[in-house]
């Protein structure tokens, strides 16, 4: 099949003429494609240590100084991820869960050691809102729920927001 044989009636010279450049140029760049692929199918698939030069080296891994603070980072994303699902469940669908997380790690926190009852209560002082404090609540009783003992002392850790069993504030719902 030519490619005037789509075409209606005879071609003009000047079209005939850039058919044929392009099908020139086609042809040429099908020639290169086939000459790369050659060339790619003796390239070797692996390459071991010794044989790249100093400069195709890779770089070392990381020294220990950059190492520690990214394994933290790494270690405190995965703690706040699955501490998402507890905060998420009582704010809602279009809320974001990381903001009251956020808040509560900067916010300050009163430690109250009760030996008699073997009790170490930990009393987040809150977030700025209800909303948040409702949102935290979850998570917090879930913390409680799984009974940490604080090493060292044998107290058991419980987890609160003010006014929570304290007679200090309005309790929440």
């Amino acid at each position: 099949m030519t490619p005037y044989t789509l075409l209606r009636g005879t071609p003009s010279a000047k079209a005939a003429a850039a058919a044929a450049r392009l099908q020139a140029g086609t042809a040429a760049t099908d020639a290169e494609c086939e000459a790369l692929r050659a060339r790619r199918s003796e390239t070797p698939k692996h390459v071991t240590v010794a044989e790249p030069g100093e400069d195709d080296r890779l770089d070392a891994l990381p020294s220990r100084e950059r190492l520690l603070p990214g394994i933290v980072r790494m270690i405190a994303c995965r703690a706040e991820t699955r501490m998402m699902p507890a905060v998420a469940g009582a704010q809602g669908r279009k809320q974001r869960p990381r903001r009251p997380l956020a808040e509560l790690f900067r916010s300050d926190a009163d430690i109250i050691p009760e030996p008699d009852s073997g009790v170490l209560r930990v009393r987040v002082l809150g977030t700025a809102s209800n909303a948040g404090d409702a949102a935290l609540r979850g998570l917090l009783d879930e913390l409680t729920q799984t009974r940490t003992l604080f090493p060292g002392t044998g107290l058991r850790m419980v987890y609160e927001l003010p006014g929570e069993g304290d007679g200090t504030g309005p309790a929440g719902p």
